[in-house]
C-alpha cells in the first residue's frame, strides 16, 4: 500500500470517528443519567483522533519528520495499527447500531447499553491500545535531541 493510500485511511478513520464521536456527545450530553462507558468511549474516540490528526500531518506532508525519524518506523508498523482502528471502528459501529442512541434514549435502551458493557469495555480497551501504538509513533517522529551548549 502507498503512502497517499494510507493517508486515505486515516481521514476515512477520522470520518468515522467524528461520526462516532457526535453520537456519543449528543449522548453524554443530553441523556440523563448517561452510562459512564458512554462518556469513557467519548474520551477515547477524542483522543485516538487527534493522534491520528498528528499523524495525517506527517503523511500528507504538512509536517516534516527529520528524516532519521522517519526511517524508523516501517510502513508495516502503521498499517497494522491502522487495520487494527478499522476493525475496531466496525466492532464499535455494529455494537452502537444495536442500540437506540439519541436524546430520547429510555430506561430500556439504557439497560440494553448495561448489557453491552462488557462488550465496550473491551472495544475501549482495544482503542486504548491503537491509541498507544499511534502515540509511540509520533513520540518517536517528534523527538528531538536538546541541544547542550558547547564548554569551554
Amino acid at each position: 500500500m502507498d503512502p497517499l493510500s494510507v493517508a486515505a485511511s486515516v481521514f476515512g478513520l477520522l470520518g468515522a470517528g467524528a461520526k462516532i464521536s457526535s453520537l456519543l456527545f449528543t449522548v453524554v450530553s443530553s441523556v440523563r443519567d448517561a452510562p459512564n462507558s458512554a462518556q469513557n468511549l467519548l474520551w477515547e474516540m477524542t483522543d485516538i483522533s487527534t493522534a491520528l490528526s498528528l499523524l495525517q500531518a506527517y503523511l500528507d506532508g504538512r509536517t516534516q519528520p527529520p528524516s532519521e525519524r522517519g526511517a524508523l518506523i516501517l510502513l508495516e508498523h502503521v498499517l497494522a495499527t491502522l487495520t487494527g482502528c478499522v476493525t475496531t471502528y466496525s466492532d464499535l459501529q455494529a455494537v452502537l447500531n444495536d442500540l437506540k442512541l439519541g436524546p430520547d434514549m429510555g430506561a430500556f435502551d439504557k439497560i440494553k447499553w448495561v448489557r453491552q458493557e462488557s462488550r465496550i469495555a473491551a472495544i475501549v480497551q482495544r482503542l486504548q491500545n491503537h491509541k498507544s501504538s499511534l502515540n509511540l509513533m509520533l513520540t518517536i517522529l517528534q523527538w528531538q535531541v536538546p541541544l547542550r551548549p558547547a564548554i569551554g
